[in-house]
């Protein structure tokens, strides 16, 4: 259970720093810093030294880590005896909520992003985020 929960765990602090990054980035105007190129940033896999494209490629790397997080807090959830119904049903709501995302966010970065997409992009960050945390929340109860 206690890999459970650290997974779960590092998986929210990992999504609150990536919906930060997101939010840097919006509120910068660095959301368009690698331009309509993903996964590359403008035809590199390394970012120019300018700040839009350095906070967008920091916010990339921070969703590639939290899908990966989701992905092994969903194979612990599985595969560890005594996990509760409910805590497997959250994390795999958790990794279909971030599946959505990532869809939405390569649509975002490849094909710009009008106001309400961004907004549905924010939306569904906190759908995730609440997954994620309610996940982390019945492994702490789970661990005793």
């Amino acid at each position: 259970m206690t890999r459970l929960y650290r997974l779960s765990l590092a998986t929210v602090l990992a999504t609150f720093a990536l919906i930060v990054v997101g939010s840097v980035a919006r509120l910068h105007r660095a959301g368009a810093g690698c331009g309509n190129d993903w996964p590359r940033c403008n035809g590199s896999w390394l970012p120019p030294l300018a700040w839009e494209p350095i906070v967008e490629y920091i916010h990339r790397g921070l969703a590639l880590t939290v899908v990966g997080l989701t992905a092994g807090t969903v194979i612990v959830a599985l595969r560890t005896p005594g996990v509760s119904r409910r805590a497997r049903v959250l994390a795999g709501a958790s990794l279909g909520a971030i599946a959505a995302q990532s869809a939405l966010g390569g649509f975002v970065a490849r094909w710009g992003a009008p106001p309400a997409i961004g907004i549905g992009h924010l939306t569904l960050a906190m759908l995730f985020l609440a997954f994620a945390t309610a996940t982390a929340a019945g492994a702490a109860a789970l661990r005793g």
